[in-house]
């Protein structure tokens, strides 16, 4: 008789957080002059283990729904099925965390969806869906975000300062 041998296979979901609220999905046509259903955060649930990206912590992991002290998930999406071994996926975390230290995240240009979407590639060849990949371009290119932007853009870069000025500090 012959023994068959099977690869296990792991859940990817994606947690998405609307960090508005709901007041996006209330208030975004009448500021923004178009419909966005939310601000969206997110972050990939793999062998039990929530990781996400944050201005705060920078890479990190928690167990699922303990995120942002347990703010829950407007949306769990089924993403698919990976073969990739945990002990796999922790080398490529190593590999990457370089990128993604709380000191590199921008809110505009490299964020929570940037760090799930790449996540996202590595398990399962594929990417997050485009409404929460492109918020941030979604919502700056409205006339509107267009007037915000120099002012998003500049208390990021005094977020951005006062970081690298704490980590100097505490390298010191």
């Amino acid at each position: 008789m012959s023994s068959q041998r099977t690869t296990r296979k792991y859940k990817v979901y994606l947690y998405v957080y609307d960090l508005s609220y709901g007041a996006m999905n209330n208030l975004s046509s009448y500021i923004l002059g178009c419909n966005v259903d939310g601000l969206w955060h997110s972050s990939i649930v793999i062998y039990n283990t929530e990781c996400y990206f944050s201005n705060q912590t920078g890479m990190s992991g928690s167990r699922p729904g303990r995120y942002n002290k347990g703010m829950k998930p407007s949306r769990k999406i089924y993403m698919g099925l990976t073969e990739i071994k945990p002990n796999v996926f922790i080398e490529y975390i190593k590999g990457i965390e370089h990128r993604y230290r709380s000191i590199d995240y921008s809110l505009t240009r490299y964020n929570c969806n940037t760090f799930s979407n790449e996540l996202c590639q590595f398990l399962l060849g594929k990417e997050i869906p485009d409404y929460i990949k492109n918020i941030c371009t979604e919502v700056l290119s409205t006339p509107t975000g267009q007037e915000i932007r120099p002012v998003v853009e500049f208390c990021q870069d005094i977020a951005d300062g006062c970081q690298n000025l704490l980590e100097m500090l505490n390298n010191n």
